[in-house]
């Protein structure tokens, strides 16, 4: 079974890639939005003290402090980056729908895998 979720994984990352490609053919890359890592720094964060209490493992603590410094240190930056669904061109939003959609249903394939093996 485990060989089953890291197919599911790998195809999952080359769908994700194949998407980025297909709709962002000959685009420059984004500049950085250092809100985002922030709030995803304060998640991961939260996520790892979890974990930390559970298994030992300071990983994701580890890794949502550095998000949060990263973010921190470059909070002049905030406002500059920050683009809400309006500002997004019409391809930009169908990419991001597609990603939620194929993270849903990733999502659900994981909470249907999970149950199905206890």
């Amino acid at each position: 079974m485990e060989l089953f979720f890291r197919i599911v994984i790998v195809g999952f990352l080359v769908a994700i890639f194949f998407m980025r490609r297909y709709f962002f053919k000959d685009r420059p890359n984004p500049p950085v939005d250092y809100f985002s890592l922030f709030t995803l720094g304060v998640i991961w964060v939260g996520v790892g003290t979890v974990f930390l209490i559970q298994s030992s493992n300071p990983a994701f603590l580890v890794f949502g402090a550095a998000l949060m410094i990263i973010g921190g240190i470059n909070k002049s930056k905030w406002k500059s980056n920050r683009r809400t669904w309006r500002d997004l061109s019409v391809e930009e939003k169908k990419f991001k729908q597609g990603l939620l959609m194929l993270l849903s249903i990733f999502l659900v394939l994981s909470y249907i895998a999970y149950y199905l093996t206890n």
